[in-house]
């Protein structure tokens, strides 16, 4: 028995019974866990960040990342800590992407890349300066920052899209973004 501990609980077992018929593709088992599962998940998720739309989206990314990625969790020993903090890191994830991106749109706006115009010549003529100096050290990122860099930003792709397009895993990607976007800043403040 996997019970490692904890004491014997019939909605743990159950949920073992249905966690195994799932990772075994039982669609059915799996749409029972998300209806157990996804109330409480949702308020675990409040409880760290109060926007729910961002929490619901978190919730519903971990679920289907669950059934895409069922074969890789036979190893999976307690259900419900497994949910609680694969959500917990989703959460974190998405909040600090969304931090970044925030960051570098700031960044961005404040060196006139986003359609800031001024109706003054020489104010113009310093935006296009900006806006050109901006372009040529993004252009001089490495490859794989840039193409984040403007998928992210620029195309506004999200993370989880980004991340297939390059072929990466996603905390590979916020790695790649953080990098671009410090560097982007250092360069800037030269």
């Amino acid at each position: 028995m996997r019970n490692m501990g904890f004491p014997p609980n019939k909605r743990n077992e159950l949920t073992l019974e249905e966690w195994d018929r799932f990772i075994s593709g039982d669609l059915r088992s799996f749409e029972a866990i998300f209806d157990k599962h996804f109330e409480r998940l949702f308020r675990f998720g409040m409880t760290l960040l109060q926007d729910e739309e961002i929490i619901k989206d978190c919730v519903q990314t971990l679920f289907i990342d669950l059934w895409e990625k069922k074969a890789q969790l036979s190893g999976v020993e307690h259900v419900e800590p497994y949910l609680f903090k694969a959500l917990r890191n989703r959460i974190y994830n998405t909040y600090n992407a969304e931090k970044r991106k925030k960051e570098i749109l700031t960044l961005l706006q404040r060196h006139a890349l986003i359609g800031l115009k001024s109706s003054n010549d020489e104010d113009f003529n310093d935006t296009m300066q900006d806006q050109t100096e901006l372009k040529i050290l993004v252009n001089d990122l490495p490859l794989r920052q840039r193409e984040a860099v403007m998928l992210i930003f620029f195309e506004n792709y999200s993370y989880e899209k980004a991340s297939e397009i390059l072929s990466i895993n996603i905390q590979s990607l916020y790695k790649l973004v953080s990098r671009a976007v410090d560097s982007l800043r250092a360069n800037l403040n030269k």
